[in-house]
């Protein structure tokens, strides 16, 4: 068994174990190893994780919450046992003391884009999309360029925004434009979400949304490291679909397929 093998400063390899082992080992058999490597290991943040998680799954969060705030009664600087707080609140039932939870470890994380990122979600959890939204636009503010993972982060709160909420596309052009700057070879998903933004805009004239999701397309199908990702502008091409924008989906797929028709080799007679 891997985890006999794993060395315990070892994190990447742990971390895939713990994901690993309710699927080959069983979810009991997982969480008794969890318990036993949490008694070896109590402030290894990864173990920790992994005993939030399976407490939740097998609804034994009570449990897990109660271990908690044990460890945070004899130690209230213990971010070990802060780490899925919110999550065991939540899975209790107890909505406002998770959001205040969230909010009370938002306001200790210094400025960047990691507050920026979850101060959004906090606010669209709170029912404040505008907070969300202006906290996004901070994000794109910061001195610290975010990697490519926490914007794409940014990218799915964003869009769980409602799209008449003011300043919500401009946002999320935004942000899946400098993703698209910082990389220009990289994920044709920030191709996608400018191309949402665009397609979702309140109050844009008739044509002007697929116009704009166009000239998005031709961008992306410009680069030919992306014109040669099939599976990716089809998962393109389903995103838009999925979020109500047909038209925008069929529009953008048309440019790589027109695009692709340009660069067809001569046919000979």
């Amino acid at each position: 068994m891997l985890a006999r093998v794993t060395e315990p400063w070892d994190a990447v390899a742990l971390g895939a174990l713990l994901r690993a082992m309710p699927s080959t080992d069983g979810a009991a058999a997982a969480g008794e190893w969890i318990d036993a490597e949490l008694g070896r290991t109590p402030n290894d943040p990864e173990v920790w994780r992994a005993f939030v998680a399976s407490s939740i799954a097998a609804g034994r969060a009570s449990e897990a919450l109660a271990r908690s705030d044990a460890r945070l009664a004899a130690d209230p600087g213990d971010t070990v046992a802060l780490d899925g707080r919110e999550a065991l609140l939540r899975a209790c039932g107890r909505a406002p003391e998770a959001l205040a939870a969230a909010r009370s470890r938002i306001e200790s994380l210094p400025p960047g884009p990691r507050r920026s990122l979850e101060e959004a979600g906090l606010a669209l959890a709170s029912g404040d999309p505008a907070g969300s939204v202006a906290a996004l636009d901070r994000l794109s503010e910061s001195a610290f360029q975010p990697p490519a993972a926490l914007r794409a982060a940014a990218l799915d709160v964003c869009r769980r925004v409602p799209a008449e909420e003011p300043g919500r596309s401009r946002v999320m052009r935004r942000i899946a434009r400098d993703g698209i700057l910082a990389d220009p070879d990289g994920s044709l998903e920030f191709h996608a979400f400018d191309a949402l933004g665009a397609a979702s805009e309140p109050g844009a004239p008739a044509e002007g949304p697929l116009d704009a999701v166009r000239s998005v397309g031709d961008a992306a199908a410009a680069n030919e490291e992306l014109r040669a990702a099939n599976g990716s502008w089809v998962a393109a091409a389903d995103f838009l679909l999925a979020e109500g924008f047909a038209a925008a989906a069929a529009e953008f797929q048309r440019a790589r397929l027109d695009d692709a028709s340009d660069h067809e080799p001569p046919q000979h007679a």
